[in-house]
């Protein structure tokens, strides 16, 4: 290989390498089902002693970066929270602040407290938060089997290495009125990954909750990533909650800076040579 050949091959390694670090990427990692309504504790995903199995920052504690959970009144009942469009005043919530949640149109805009579904209150965790849902309610339009978009995550400043959305699922309103899979996909930024996880209508057993887990990685700020939901009946598309946790982007190995630097020296060897030789 002559020197002249050098330069466009450090730039072209170069290249690849930066590009490889900084695309975002989406990992499905899977679906949990965690405890039981009906338990002493509530559905424990606040509660450390019950693994949780994608839980990326290790602490066994879904939604420790942030959470939204939709609010019930502590007696049931069936309130129609009409077009407010992620409203945080009708939900107990904890911001995480580098992401910004939002209704990703004008057709999600649905709260209601319904039901008596016992979540662990993330608050006073020997407690028990009655958990209504949100998202796309009585449209009566929906195809079953078809994705629809419910929000949208939009990346800021302060934002970690990787990070991960849990979606809470629990059939309160029969396993047709919440989704039979849920899909993350990044609709603008550094990347355009898009992963899908399926739940299985009959892993409910006992009213138990799900907790979908997609993992992020790469991500920058300024990117946006949107959650759909596959429709499991024609009225009701909705979920209970959304438990953001992160990790602190991962130092890179020694090795990586070695070639990095070598490609880097390489293509200024190549560079002297070339101007040498006129």
């Amino acid at each position: 290989m002559t020197h002249k050949s050098l330069l466009p091959l450090a730039a072209t390694l170069l290249a690849a390498f930066v590009s490889s670090t900084s695309a975002a990427t989406i990992v499905a990692d899977g679906t949990q089902f965690i405890g039981e309504s009906y338990n002493a504790e509530g559905i424990a995903w606040r509660q450390a002693s019950v693994d949780k199995t994608y839980d990326i920052d290790g602490d066994d504690v879904l939604g420790t970066a942030g959470y939204y959970l939709a609010k019930t009144n502590t007696s049931g009942g069936n309130e129609d929270y009409s077009g407010s469009n992620f409203d945080t005043s009708v939900m107990t919530f904890s911001n995480a602040s580098w992401v910004s949640v939002s209704a990703s149109d004008t057709q999600v805009n649905n709260q209601v407290n319904y039901g008596y579904r016992q979540f662990q209150d993330p608050l006073a965790p020997a407690g028990k938060l009655s958990v209504g849902y949100m998202g796309r309610r009585f449209s009566s339009t929906l195809d079953v089997g078809t994705f629809y978009s419910l929000y949208n995550f939009t990346l800021g400043v302060g934002l970690p290495g990787d990070f991960t959305v849990t979606i809470a699922t629990h059939p309160e309103i029969g396993t047709s009125g919440i989704p039979s899979g849920l899909r993350l996909t990044q609709i603008a930024g550094s990347g355009s990954d898009s992963q899908t996880i399926s739940i299985s209508a009959g892993s409910y057993s006992d009213f138990n909750a799900a907790f979908t887990t997609f993992r992020i990685t790469g991500a920058q700020s300024g990117d946006v990533f949107q959650l759909l939901g596959q429709a499991g009946g024609a009225e009701n598309l909705l979920i209970n909650g959304i438990m953001l946790d992160a990790v602190a982007a991962p130092i890179p190995e020694p090795a990586s800076f070695a070639a990095l630097a070598g490609l880097a020296t390489l293509g200024l060897v190549a560079t002297r040579r070339r101007r040498s030789a006129r």
